[in-house]
């Protein structure tokens, strides 16, 4: 009802334009069902601009968000209401040779439309839930002033229906602390779950039963300002959640962590390959990494700095260390099949995420290439398989890259795959 449409009369285009209340909308059929049930929609501004009021608009409804966005149409769009008829003569008038004159009905219009709006599906605005509780993240320095919202003031700022909104802030770095939702910075989140899973390694408790509160007391007392970094179980909870194994029934849920033991293995691995060699070097005590002997060159984007990667047997003795696990070298680059990978010359590890290659197969290996210019066969094939549906790999290898055959070990030819014109 505070929606105002300014309308204007064709025949003075100079006329001020005056008020009018009525705005035509399309809507789909189940969304347009729950606003004659009497469901709230709102209006509100999706990110995209850098000065406020100048993003675009988004409708939140209570399970879904639709970017509006405005269709210019020449034909002529009225607005009128349906009334029974007037006087026999008016309508005998009216009917004309059609006759039925008695069932004709008076339209009185009221309003004119120069054009509408119509939806489209959304998803809710990450970017500014990010940016409204960036201020307030746990554990950095917080100004004088600080706004703190909780879910109602969120809901009013943020474009994203009321369901999507407690599904980003459930499953996104988000915790709530005391009635108000703070922002978990990937920094905390990886210290607190390094320290954590140190905790229960150290202490020798059984990942299938973690007791919550032994165990943020303990992280507590270990990280500096612990408990304003950690303040409660939620926030130690959002940290584990990647290495959980299940839910358990609401009783237990509160204070009982179950993990997994191959998640716990793969957040270590990944936590290793985050961290800075030279400093992994210094913690664990491991000597100066050997430069391997000269062998085959091949080009670089960029030279190479002797010991900034962590050396393959360096990364499974730090494993280990870790997780006290006795995975050998093969199995564990199969669990890091997606997250990493071997530098066949340099006999490096380092990390990699392949849900972020392009899904375009050219786009995907150029990518890949870029990273290093020489992949084992199998290795690229399993890269390349998701975006290669319904398309034989090696065939389709074949046509895109060249096979060639170096010498890593004296006497020994290994067959690697190179861009087709290097």
């Amino acid at each position: 009802s505070d929606f105002i449409y300014l309308d204007q009369e064709v025949s003075d285009l100079r006329a001020p334009k005056p008020e009018t209340r009525f705005c035509l909308l399309e809507l789909p059929k189940d969304q347009l069902k729950s606003l004659q049930s009497g469901q709230t929609f709102a209006f509100r501004e999706l990110s995209g601009s850098q000065v406020s009021g100048g993003g675009f608009t988004a409708l939140c409804t209570a399970d879904a968000t639709f970017g509006v966005e405005f269709l210019e149409n020449s034909n002529t769009l009225l607005l009128g209401k349906v009334t029974p008829g007037g006087d026999a003569e008016e309508n005998k008038e009216n009917a004309g040779d059609q006759g039925g004159s008695d069932n004709l009905q008076r339209c009185t219009v009221f309003a004119q439309c120069r054009g509408q709006l119509f939806v489209k599906p959304e998803k809710p605005d990450l970017i500014k839930v990010r940016e409204l509780l960036r201020p307030t993240a746990l554990s950095q320095a917080i100004r004088n002033d600080p706004k703190f919202y909780d879910f109602a003031s969120l809901q009013h700022e943020v474009a994203s229906s009321t369901k999507e909104l407690s599904t980003l802030l459930s499953e996104g770095p988000f915790v709530e602390v005391d009635g108000y939702w703070r922002l978990l910075l990937e920094r905390l989140k990886r210290e607190v779950l390094d320290t954590a899973l140190t905790i229960v390694t150290a202490q020798g408790w059984q990942l299938e039963a973690v007791d919550g509160k032994a165990l943020l007391e303990e992280v507590q007392k270990i990280l500096p300002d612990g408990e304003v970094s950690v303040p409660n179980l939620a926030v130690l909870r959002k940290v584990l959640s990647g290495v959980q194994k299940e839910e358990l029934p609401k009783s237990d849920a509160e204070t009982i962590f179950v993990l997994d033991a191959e998640k716990v293995n793969l957040s270590r691995a990944l936590q290793i390959l985050g961290d800075d060699p030279h400093e992994v070097r210094q913690r664990f005590q491991l000597p100066p990494p050997v430069a391997r002997p000269a062998g085959p060159k091949r080009p670089r984007l960029a030279a190479p700095v002797q010991g900034s990667a962590l050396q393959v047997d360096e990364f499974l003795q730090v494993f280990k260390d870790l997780t006290s696990s006795d995975m050998n070298k093969e199995s564990l680059l199969e669990m890091l099949a997606t997250r990493a990978y071997v530098d066949e010359f340099e006999g490096t590890i380092h990390a990699m995420d392949a849900t972020l290659l392009p899904r375009d197969p050219l786009e995907r290996l150029k990518q890949l290439f870029e990273l290093q210019s020489h992949w084992r066969p199998e290795r690229l094939n399993s890269l390349m398989a998701t975006s290669l549906a319904g398309q034989k790999v090696e065939a389709w290898l074949g046509k895109h890259a060249r096979q060639v055959y170096m010498e890593f070990t004296p006497g020994e030819e290994v067959r690697m795959m190179t861009k087709k014109f290097a």
